[in-house]
């Protein structure tokens, strides 16, 4: 288990109309993403690692907030283990469009 302690800052997650929550995990300014549909398709986008207790619910329209910039979800990857496991949220700067 990663102990998100030894490596983790604190962001704002916020779920589409809820209220903002601190959590802790790992930002990375360019995560590599496989498009699911063209494989071989590689594109880079901001994401955060957190705990999946931490974020159970995420979703695209949610929000993370890191040093006063908002990111929007574009999706959320659980890694299989349930609410003891980790989650990979895919960011963007940009507005979401449905």
């Amino acid at each position: 288990m990663v102990r998100t302690e030894d490596f983790a800052e604190s962001v704002t997650y916020t779920p589409s109309g809820g209220s903002g929550s601190a959590v802790k995990g790992h930002f990375e300014e360019y995560f590599q993403v496989v498009d699911p549909v063209d494989a071989g398709v590689v594109t880079t986008h901001p994401a955060f690692i957190g705990k999946t207790e931490d974020m159970s619910t995420a979703k695209k329209g949610d929000t993370i907030t890191r040093s006063s910039v908002t990111y929007n979800v574009l999706r959320a990857e659980k890694d299989g283990m349930g609410n003891n496991g980790m989650i990979t949220l895919i960011l963007s700067r940009d507005a979401i469009h449905s």
